[in-house]
């Protein structure tokens, strides 16, 4: 078992430790043990609104071709309601 978790170690990058600490939490709590996260990982939405209301604000003349450009070479490649209804003046609260 040592030998395997070596290995493990090696080909992922990681210490033994670790590997032994994963397995070793995944044989006490069942297999969806290593995926549980603390708070929800979709940041990126806010995050792509906000980069698109600056760029509208400091560059008024831009429209939504020419922002979704500027994020797409900058590697941010916005979905179609990340941000733009803020631009349109409709509310993306759904209460």
């Amino acid at each position: 078992m040592r030998l395997v978790v070596q290995k493990k170690a090696e080909t992922f990058f990681l210490t033994p430790a670790t590997i032994a600490s994963w397995m070793k939490r995944v044989d006490e709590q069942g297999p969806g043990a290593l995926l549980q996260l603390r708070e929800p990982v979709n940041k990126f939405p806010d995050f792509v609104r906000y980069i698109v209301q600056r760029l509208k604000t400091l560059s008024p003349s831009m429209g939504k071709v020419k922002i979704a450009e500027t994020l797409c070479r900058a590697g941010l490649h916005p979905g179609g309601d990340d941000g733009w209804a803020d631009l349109e003046g409709k509310s993306t609260s759904w209460s």
